[in-house]
C-alpha cells in the first residue's frame, strides 16, 4: 500500500551553521553512519520520493508474462521495501552520432505495449509514474547526450518528437504526472540561440501530452542557472564532485554540497527535482560521482553508498527540494531475489546493498 507522506523527522543539529554528526569508529561500516540526532523535529513535503526504473531489453526477450512478473518484483520492491511513492521510467531511443539529424527505436527500446505492463503495475500500487526517454549516441558503443551537435537542430528535434509521440500519447493516456522529455543536452541548451528550436520541440510535444514536460538538465549548467530551454522547471542530474576521500565523513560531504547549492537563489533549488542520482562505490567515487557506467564497483567501497545517499537525503530537507529519483533499478533484475554484491548487479544498482538501505532509511522518514 502506498504510504502517505507526512514529513521529514531531522537528522541533525545544526549549530551555528555547523551540523553535528557522529561516526562510528570502524570508518569501513557498510551500515549508518551514526547521525546524531537532537534538533526538533522539521517537517518538509517532498513531492516525489522515487526511484530511476531503466528498462533496456536484451536478448533473450522475455514474454509479456514474464514481463508482468518483473514488473510486478520491481513495484512491489519499490513500494514495500523502499518506501518510495514514485517511480520514473527511462527507457534508450537512438541518434547514429553527434550530428545526426535522425532520431530512432531498435529492439532495446520498449514498446509502449511494454512499458504499459511497468505502468498497470504501478497504477495498482498507487505510485506516482514518471517517464524519461534517455538517447544513446550510437548503438553499440555510446558517446554523451550532452555533446550533441546536430547539423540541422530544427530538424534534429523534428525527427525527436516523431520517436517519441507514441510514448507522449501513452503518457497522456494513463494520465502520468510528467513526461521528462530531453535529458542532459548540454550542448543544446545554454545557447540563447537555439531557444526557438525548443519552443518549437515543446509546442510539438504539448500538442499530444498535456500534463507537465519537464527537461533534466546537467548539473553543471543547473548550478550555473543558464538553461534556456523554455519552461524550464529546474530538473537536473545531481552529481557534484566532492574532491575527498574515500574515508570522508557525510559531514564532509553535506558541506561540499550545501557550497553547491547555496550558489542559487532559494526560489530557484526549492523548485528543484533531483532527476538522477547515482553512485558507484570505489575509491574515488566522492570526487567523480559521474562516473557511473566507467568501471565496476569495488566491495570494500560499499560503505560509500549509503553516506551518499544519506547525505543527499538531507540537501533534499535542508533546501526543501520538490523530489528525488534514485538511479537506478534494471527492469530485467529481480530486486528481490538477485544478490546485491558488487560483481551480481551494475555498478550503479545498489538493490540490497548499502544504497538500499540509505534510500529506504531517507523515504522512511517522509512516511508513515
Amino acid at each position: 500500500m502506498r504510504r502517505k507522506i507526512i514529513g521529514l523527522v531531522a537528522l541533525l543539529v545544526v549549530t551555528s551553521g555547523v551540523v553535528a554528526w557522529h561516526l562510528r569508529s570502524d570508518e569501513g561500516s557498510t551500515t549508518d553512519p551514526g547521525i546524531t540526532t537532537g534538533a526538533q523535529p522539521t517537517h518538509h513535503l517532498a513531492e516525489a520520493l522515487g526511484i530511476d526504473v531503466w528498462w533496456h531489453k536484451r536478448a533473450p526477450y522475455t514474454t509479456p508474462t514474464e514481463e508482468r512478473a518483473e514488473a510486478d518484483a520491481i513495484v512491489r520492491y519499490v513500494d514495500v521495501n523502499l518506501h518510495a511513492n514514485s517511480i520514473s521510467i527511462g527507457f534508450p531511443i537512438y541518434t547514429s552520432s553527434d550530428t545526426s539529424d535522425h532520431v530512432f527505436t531498435t529492439k532495446a527500446t520498449p514498446s509502449t505495449s511494454d512499458l504499459l505492463i511497468l505502468i498497470h503495475a504501478a497504477e495498482t500500487a498507487g505510485l506516482r509514474i514518471q517517464m524519461r526517454p534517455l538517447i544513446n549516441v550510437g548503438v553499440s558503443s555510446y558517446s554523451w547526450r550532452g555533446r550533441l551537435k546536430p547539423a540541422n537542430l530544427r530538424a534534429f528535434f523534428t525527427s525527436y518528437y516523431e520517436t517519441l509521440k507514441p510514448y507522449l500519447a501513452l503518457a497522456q493516456r494513463e494520465k502520468m504526472s510528467s513526461f521528462v522529455y530531453a535529458s542532459e543536452f548540454w550542448s543544446l541548451s545554454v545557447k540563447q540561440a537555439d531557444a526557438p528550436a525548443w519552443e518549437h520541440l515543446v509546442s510539438l510535444m504539448s500538442s499530444v501530452y498535456h500534463g507537465r514536460l519537464e527537461y533534466d538538465s546537467s548539473g553543471v549548467p543547473y548550478l550555473r542557472n543558464q538553461v534556456v530551454v523554455p519552461g524550464y522547471a529546474h530538473v537536473m542530474d545531481a552529481y557534484f564532485s566532492v574532491p575527498v576521500g574515500s574515508k570522508a565523513t557525510p559531514a564532509q560531504l553535506y558541506q561540499g554540497w550545501v557550497s553547491r547549492f547555496d550558489q542559487l537563489p532559494a526560489s530557484v533549488v526549492a523548485d528543484s527535482t533531483i532527476e538522477e542520482l547515482g553512485f558507484i562505490a570505489r575509491s574515488d567515487g566522492y570526487e567523480h560521482p559521474s562516473r557511473v557506467d566507467s568501471g565496476p564497483t569495488d566491495s570494500k567501497y560499499l560503505y560509500m553508498e549509503d553516506r551518499w545517499f544519506t547525505m543527499a537525503c538531507e540537501i533534499v530537507h535542508r533546501f526543501h527540494i520538490r523530489g528525488v529519483y534514485f538511479w537506478n533499478l534494471d527492469f530485467n533484475t529481480d530486486p528481490l531475489t538477485t544478490p546485491g554484491t558488487a560483481e551480481s548487479l551494475g555498478p550503479t544498482i545498489w538493490a540490497d546493498r548499502p544504497g538500499a538501505t540509505a534510500i529506504e532509511r531517507c523515504f522512511s522518514r517522509f512516511a508513515a
